[in-house]
């Protein structure tokens, strides 16, 4: 968060919003009910084993149900194309560091796609932009090296100068740390072989947003989850040849 001087100087009074904010919107909506594993679509069609992970948002904070969050709607998009094996492993509250924590314990297994939604945490730390693209390198090859993911999608950071959840000039910091937060992100992966960023264009309305003012909605779920469906489907057409059903999840 605090990359600049004038950062610095403002620190105690952002730190002080941001606990608040922090505070307020953590824990006023739950995570949605539902599974959090499955398979959905033709077993005739060709298999795709898909991975969602990262913060509130992969976890679908602001609906009731996962089939109305983002897991849910991404395989509810792709069920007619492929044979959907996915899993999802999110929670309220991570950063980078916490999601890397997570995988390297997680068993190991193979997934083609990996959707990742991180950063909007790490940006309420004080965190330096060094260490952000060290834990993106991290997060990267642990994808590669013990999942087999053959692409991931990451989801770039929101436009959190416009939340309007978030007081000022707090909301004014977040907005620039996340700016320079998504540049570091797009320098490493956007439009690579084995990667892409997605810039989700969510409208900042009633509709779109939860009750909290900081997550989607089952309207915003459904922008982000058929952008990435359009992805995965692009790359099917272009040869994207996923991998052997593994066991039955």
């Amino acid at each position: 968060m605090f990359n600049r001087p004038i950062d610095v100087l403002c620190s105690p009074v952002l730190l002080a919003q941001g606990l608040y904010t922090l505070l307020s919107v953590s824990g006023r909506l739950a995570e949605p009910l539902g599974a959090r594993k499955g398979v959905l679509g033709n077993a005739e069609l060709k298999p795709l084993r898909i991975l969602i992970t990262g913060d509130s948002a992969a976890a679908g904070v602001g609906v009731d149900q996962q089939v109305d969050a983002l897991a849910g709607q991404i395989v509810h998009h792709l069920q007619d194309t492929f044979y959907c094996e996915w899993e999802l492993h999110a929670k309220s509250g991570f950063t980078s560091k916490d999601i890397y924590q997570y995988l390297d314990i997680m068993p190991q297994c193979t997934f083609d796609i990996a959707v990742v939604s991180i950063g909007a945490n790490d940006v309420t730390k004080p965190l330096l932009l060094s260490h952000w693209s060290k834990r993106l390198n991290a997060l990267h090859q642990i994808f590669k090296d013990k999942f087999a993911v053959k692409y991931m999608i990451y989801t770039s950071l929101p436009p959190m100068h416009l939340f309007p959840a978030i007081p000022q000039p707090l909301r004014y910091f977040l907005g620039e740390t996340a700016r320079q937060f998504n540049d570091v992100l797009n320098k490493k992966f956007a439009e690579q072989k084995d990667s892409t960023v997605l810039s989700i264009d969510i409208p900042f309305d009633a509709a779109y947003m939860a009750t909290d003012g900081y997550h989607p909605s089952a309207a915003g779920y459904q922008i982000w989850a058929a952008s990435v469906a359009e992805l995965v489907k692009n790359m099917h057409e272009h040869k994207f040849t996923p991998s052997v059903q593994n066991e039955e999840i």
